[in-house]
């Protein structure tokens, strides 16, 4: 393992006929879809677009600001930075707003499901923190997972940690069996069966 990979795999045999028929025949499979445990998924946290929503904000009215001091003052550069900013802005907040109801509105999935591979990927930030001599980096944990028919299919771990729930990431280890919830290519909650 290096500093960009480090991951764990499952490579134990079990019969995964067994291991599916006790996940299906569990309290866990059994009451995947109850509105009880539904409203125990973890969510995307309101500060966190109410944050992003506000910069988002603050860059719209920095952009109007600059187009009404080129509109009514002399220099045609504040009118173009205003208008690139304000629509860069526009195009931030259609992403915001977009890629948080594509989430939201997409479809749960819970299945049962073995983690055979969890894996962290390193990625460089950007931003300031290169020019202030330090690099920034952050995590993006993967894990792959079994089906019913053999089918392996990787899902990135939901990563906001909230009072209810730890990471995903913290709480699953290869070889573990329960019900896997996911939304697309996500995957955001994983009960085990115990």
């Amino acid at each position: 393992m290096n500093a960009f990979s480090e991951g764990w795999t499952y490579t134990e045999h079990f019969d995964r006929d067994e291991v599916f028929a006790e996940v299906k025949a569990s309290h866990v499979y059994a009451t995947r879809y109850s509105p009880e445990r539904l409203a125990r998924l973890p969510k995307i946290p309101r500060t966190a677009k109410y944050v992003t929503g506000g910069i988002i904000s603050a860059i719209s009215v920095l952009g109007l600001s600059a187009i009404l001091i080129g509109a009514f003052g002399s220099s045609g550069f504040f009118a173009a930075f205003g208008g690139i900013t304000f629509g860069v802005s526009c195009i931030g907040w259609f992403r915001l707003i977009t890629s948080i109801y594509k989430y939201e509105a997409a479809h749960i999935v819970a299945i049962p499901a073995i983690a055979v591979e969890i894996r962290k990927e390193v990625r460089i930030g950007g931003g300031n923190a290169r020019h202030a001599g330090f690099v920034r980096t952050y995590d993006i944990w993967y894990a792959t997972f079994e089906d019913e028919q053999g089918q392996h299919r990787e899902y990135e771990l939901f990563s906001v940690a909230t009072e209810r729930h730890a990471t995903l990431s913290s709480r699953l280890m290869a070889g573990d069996a329960g019900v896997l919830y996911a939304r697309g290519n996500v995957a955001f909650d994983f009960e085990k069966n115990c």
